[in-house]
C-alpha cells in the first residue's frame, strides 16, 4: 500500500485603485477659492488590494482519492483623501526644511566659533605685542631718563 500527496498552492493579488473628484463650476473668484478648497477634502483615493490563496491538496492511496481545497481571501482598502496627502506632503517639507536649516546654522556656527578663535589669538598676540613694545619703550625711557639725569650736576651759585 503506497500513498501519494500532490499539493498545489496559487496566490493571486489583485490592486483595484478608484479615484473620486467632485467639482463644482466656479462663477467668481470666492466660488473657485471655495470650489478648490472643496476639492482638496473631496478628491477621494480608494485603493483596494485582494489576495486569494487557493491550495489544493490531492491524497492518493492504493484504495481511494481524497481532495481537499482550502481557500483564502484577504481584502485591505486604503482610503487616502487628497488633503491628507497634502498634509503629509506638507509634513515632509517641513522636515526637510528643519534638516536643512538645522545643518545651515550648524555650519554656521562652527564657522563663526572659528572666526571667533581666529581674531581672539589675533587680538591676543598684538596685546603681548604691543605690551611688548610698551616695556620696551618704558624701559628705554626710564634708563635714557636715569643716564641723561646723571649728567646733569647741580652747580651752585654764591652770592
Amino acid at each position: 500500500m503506497h500513498t501519494t500527496t500532490t499539493t498545489t498552492t496559487t496566490t493571486t493579488t489583485t490592486t483595484t485603485t478608484t479615484t473620486t473628484t467632485t467639482t463644482t463650476t466656479a462663477t467668481t473668484a470666492a466660488d473657485a477659492a471655495a470650489a478648490a478648497a472643496a476639492a482638496a477634502t473631496t478628491t477621494t483615493s480608494t485603493s483596494t488590494t485582494t489576495t486569494t490563496t487557493t491550495t489544493t491538496t490531492t491524497t492518493t492511496t492504493s484504495t481511494a482519492t481524497t481532495t481537499t481545497t482550502t481557500t483564502t481571501t484577504t481584502t485591505t482598502t486604503t482610503t487616502t483623501t487628497a488633503l491628507l496627502l497634502l498634509l503629509l506632503l506638507l509634513l515632509l517639507l517641513l522636515l526637510l526644511l528643519l534638516l536643512y536649516y538645522y545643518y545651515y546654522y550648524y555650519y554656521y556656527y562652527y564657522y563663526y566659533y572659528y572666526y571667533y578663535y581666529y581674531y581672539y589669538f589675533y587680538y591676543y598676540y598684538y596685546y603681548y605685542y604691543y605690551y611688548y613694545y610698551y616695556y620696551y619703550y618704558y624701559y628705554f625711557f626710564c634708563y635714557h631718563h636715569h643716564h641723561h639725569h646723571h649728567h646733569h650736576h647741580h652747580h651752585h651759585h654764591s652770592q
